[in-house]
């Protein structure tokens, strides 16, 4: 690199690098948007027995797993490679979790041992270890 390169801005390794970065920050806002609007729409949709009205079930049955497929689908594709890691980590660090606490609370529900499994601590216990697993390699800086 000549010194007037060095005096004029950052190269194209370093511009290339903030694109990807402000793409990928872009999908991110995308996709929290995204869940926003389901968290709005789930709010508006309530009876007053907190079920959902059946367009609104049927709405958010198609927009979810939409979102969460075409969300993962650019959030990967604008990733680069130490991103990429991280987020097939924290997946798998998800995946493991609810596949090894689910199964053995529906055997102790089972069996009247403990209460019936709450779905919707499963699925916010299983989110945040999939976040841990995905926190752990950023801060020991892997």
């Amino acid at each position: 690199m000549t010194e007037g390169t060095m005096r004029n801005g950052p190269g194209s390794g370093e511009q290339a690098e903030r694109r990807g970065r402000q793409r990928f920050v872009r999908v991110f806002v995308l996709c929290a948007l995204g869940a926003f609007v389901v968290g709005v729409l789930g709010r508006l949709g309530r009876q007053p027995d907190y079920s959902l009205t059946r367009e609104t079930a049927i709405a958010l049955a198609l927009f979810v797993p939409i979102l969460f497929a075409v969300g993962t689908w650019r959030l990967l594709a604008a990733s680069d490679e130490r991103e990429l890691r991280h987020n097939i980590g924290a997946a798998v660090v998800g995946s493991c979790f609810y596949g090894l606490v689910y199964p053995s609370w529906l055997f102790l529900w089972m069996g009247r041992l403990v209460p019936e499994p709450n779905h919707y601590v499963l699925f916010a216990a299983t989110g945040i270890a999939a976040f841990a697993g995905y926190l752990w390699p950023k801060l020991r800086g892997f």
